[in-house]
């Protein structure tokens, strides 16, 4: 249990102990249940307007399908406990975290030229940050679920008419304007529809096994920088574009693009150059900056977590599993010892302990395997809402939004309702 131990404690600072984090889990679950929420003000709420057997019948579908992302790693890439692992290690000033991604996706933009583009960039900034900073990037993509879109206000004026706000493609539609069929059907997106919420959960699991898919095809290869830089930004008609709309009004700012595309051109061309001689002399890569931000091999695939807001709660606690603690974590998620550390390869090996019957049995908890990552919006992190009440049992890592009015004894007692364990 030695090795455990010091892996949850380095997961989760604190966690110092595998019995410890099974004493959190199981407090929370004692008095958390996945429903718990529904008992809680729900801001932000979304009306389904079917017939109220519909709904149900979708989130029980919701319930029995395959999680799009589980608690341990194996092939098929990185899991939330790993990126647990690596956010403790920002904490520590060791590591750096790159959030990027839409507002909000839509399910038209789910096509391979669109996954593709959405990545290359991000692994564009992720590679600018590692080489300038010297430091391990973790690369967390607002991805493969962030459908949901807060809004100010239920309704919209659109015309002569009051409609409900566009509330994201997993919820309805955006076109205001109600369309007839054969001059009889009238059919308006702006009614929310449960069935998008199926539609959501294929367009997240098709744009995450396209993810997985690039990652692991060398699409990711320190070989190649230039294949996955801002060429959609060098494109003819996008320069056209923007030369026509800023080289009058805007002059500095195009002035700025430009000079950011040499600079970028500059970095890529130089880390071309230093790959080139690393491999004519054989030594390969030597991307141990690279392969610390997340690579398993120093030219292969990386890291690549996805996150959305946590917005409908309906989703997200039909996507909610109770699974196992992986035990033993996984090597990978161990730091590499130090000299002084007492699990050093030059230090004897600790007795083996005997397991009582309390440390066999596995613990559990609960994971929200929709996302490694999920947030609370700015305008769901009430204390005593819905949201905070379901976030503060899962044990995903979890992020809260803050604007720049947000009083700072509010985030001190949210961090204090047990929303991290």
């Amino acid at each position: 249990m030695d090795g455990y131990r010091t892996s949850a404690s380095q997961i989760d600072p604190r966690s110092h102990s595998h019995c410890h984090t099974a004493l959190i889990t199981a407090a929370i679950i004692m008095s958390w249940r996945v429903d718990s929420w529904k008992e809680k003000p729900v801001a932000q709420p979304i009306l389904l307007l079917a017939e109220p057997t519909h709904p149900l019948s979708v989130l029980t579908k919701l319930a029995t399908l395959p999680p799009l992302v589980t608690p341990s790693e194996n092939h098929l890439g990185p899991k939330i406990e790993r990126l647990r692992y690596q956010l403790a290690l920002v904490h520590r000033n060791e590591a750096f975290v790159l959030h990027a991604g839409d507002c909000a996706e839509s399910f038209d933009a789910c096509t391979h030229e669109n996954i593709s583009a959405k990545i290359g960039l991000i692994l564009s900034f992720s590679l600018i940050l590692i080489w300038g900073a010297r430091l391990p990037v973790v690369r967390i993509g607002r991805i493969a679920g962030q459908y949901a879109k807060p809004r100010s206000s239920t309704y919209e004026r659109v015309g002569d008419r009051d409609v409900l706000s566009f509330r994201g493609d997993n919820v309805n539609g955006a076109d205001p304007r109600p369309t007839t069929y054969n001059d009889r059907l009238s059919v308006d997106e702006r009614t929310p529809d449960p069935e998008r919420l199926l539609s959501a959960y294929f367009h997240s699991t098709a744009t995450l096994n396209h993810v997985r898919g690039l990652l692991s095809s060398g699409f990711a290869s320190l070989h190649h920088p230039r294949d996955w830089s801002l060429a959609h930004v060098r494109s003819p008609a996008l320069r056209v574009g923007v030369s026509g709309i800023m080289d009058f009004t805007y002059p500095d700012t195009l002035y700025d693009i430009r000079r950011s595309g040499r600079e970028f051109s500059q970095i890529t061309d130089a880390l071309g150059d230093a790959l080139d001689f690393s491999a004519t002399i054989g030594l390969g890569a030597g991307g141990a900056v690279y392969e610390r931000g997340g690579a398993r091999t120093a030219l292969g695939d990386v890291d690549f977590y996805t996150s959305h807001e946590g917005l409908m709660l309906d989703y997200e606690a039909a996507l909610t599993r109770l699974m196992p603690l992986p035990l033993p974590l996984s090597p990978s998620l161990s730091p590499s010892p130090s000299p002084s550390s007492p699990s050093s390869p030059s230090s004897p090996p600790s007795p083996p302990k005997t397991k009582t019957k309390t440390e066999t049995k596995k613990a559990q908890a609960h994971y929200n395997t929709a996302a490694h990552f999920i947030w609370i919006g700015d305008r769901t992190r009430q204390l005593d809402g819905a949201h905070v009440e379901y976030f503060r049992g899962v044990r995903n890592p979890i992020g809260i939004k803050v604007g720049p009015g947000v009083d700072g004894g509010e985030v001190v007692r949210l961090l204090e309702s047990e929303l991290i364990f």
